[in-house]
């Protein structure tokens, strides 16, 4: 068959399921096909029959199309599923912060009533200085635990967003190489093998970036929320501490 009974018969298979850019696409590098067999003095049969049947090649491009799809469905839902991970880890991080901020503002509340009641009964006079350096001391901590997590809930907003556009980079970058890969086997027997390999090799380097980006992504992860909480058990024993001491 000649070039234009191949391409369309190629085009009538591949529209079923692709979209019309890259239908336009696959048609176009078939064409170049069929021109550069011309200029070396090949006929139109010879060019078809080196290419092969027109169905084949498109349930070729359909089985890639629809493997692609499943991959990237799969990545963009563990994508999904890291970024609700590090958001239910901040929120609960929050949590604990806003439990320690109304524990500071009750015992703020508790240290004004006792010196509300020390004034009723005639107390004060024993130690005035030093109940209202209490009191003032029971509210500067909780204005700072306050402050504390306004700065909390601010880090963990800026934290998933990095972490979110890092994965999203390093999937871009995966499947990224897996489609270059694909286009590199494909087009083997038509493009220099030279050129063949170098972007197989670019694929692989791209595909092991990706790889590694997510690894640092999951490591910075596991330490930030591992400090995270080591640092607050710490603040925590050493309020409970320091209280059960001025008591």
């Amino acid at each position: 068959m000649n070039k234009e009974e191949y391409l369309l018969k190629l085009e009538a298979y591949l529209k079923k399921q692709l979209s019309r850019e890259e239908v336009d696409d696959i048609l176009r590098d078939y064409g170049e096909y069929f021109e550069d067999g011309r200029r070396r003095n090949k006929t139109d049969l010879e060019i078809s029959a080196k290419l092969g049947d027109p169905q084949v090649i498109a349930e070729q491009f359909l089985e890639e199309y629809r493997e692609e799809k499943k991959t990237k469905a799969f990545r963009n839902t563990m994508e999904i599923e890291a970024v609700k991970r590090t958001a239910q880890k901040g929120a609960k991080t929050v949590a604990k912060g806003a439990h320690a901020a109304a524990d500071g503002i009750g015992r703020g509340i508790h240290g004004i009533s006792e010196g509300v009641d020390a004034l009723k009964k005639k107390e004060w006079k024993f130690h005035p200085i030093q109940r209202l350096k209490r009191i003032l001391k029971s509210l500067l901590k909780a204005c700072g635990y306050v402050l504390l997590i306004g700065l909390l809930a601010i880090l963990t907003f800026f934290l998933v967003c990095l972490f979110g556009f890092l994965a999203v980079t390093a999937a871009a970058f995966i499947l990224g190489g897996l489609g270059g890969m694909i286009a590199a086997a494909a087009t083997l027997g038509f493009v220099s093998l030279y050129f063949s390999f170098a972007v197989f090799f670019l694929c692989i380097a791209l595909i092991c970036l990706g790889g590694l980006l997510g690894i640092f992504i999951y490591c910075c992860s596991r330490r930030l929320i591992r400090f995270g909480k080591a640092q607050y058990k710490n603040h925590f024993q050493k309020t409970v501490a320091k209280e059960v001491y001025t008591r």
